[in-house]
């Protein structure tokens, strides 16, 4: 599987280098440290919930919040699998 997990505050630039590469890639956002089965949201690399800072944001990775990626959606609903839940799109980007 070619999945990369960002969650902590040090992971914050390499996790967006990743989603500026790669803007049609696949990105779960969920809680951290342990994923939360019931929040496993699935967004493309270019959405704005995930690529750009929100006003009451500090950052995307660490805190409460981690980024699982890959270029492909298969692999990651595998993983979602492996924690117990279901990947649920996002209702902006739709992917």
């Amino acid at each position: 599987m070619a999945i990369e997990t960002f969650d902590t505050a040090e992971d914050e630039g390499r996790y967006l280098a990743w989603v500026a590469a790669h803007p049609d890639g696949f990105v779960v956002n969920t809680t951290r440290p342990k994923p939360n089965p019931n929040e496993l949201v699935l967004h493309l690399g270019r959405c704005h919930t995930i690529s750009e800072l929100q006003v009451d944001k500090e950052r995307f990775t660490g805190g409460s919040y981690q980024k699982v990626c890959s270029l492909r959606w298969g692999e990651l609903q595998v993983w979602a699998e492996r924690v117990g839940g279901k990947l649920q799109p996002c209702s902006f980007c739709e992917p």
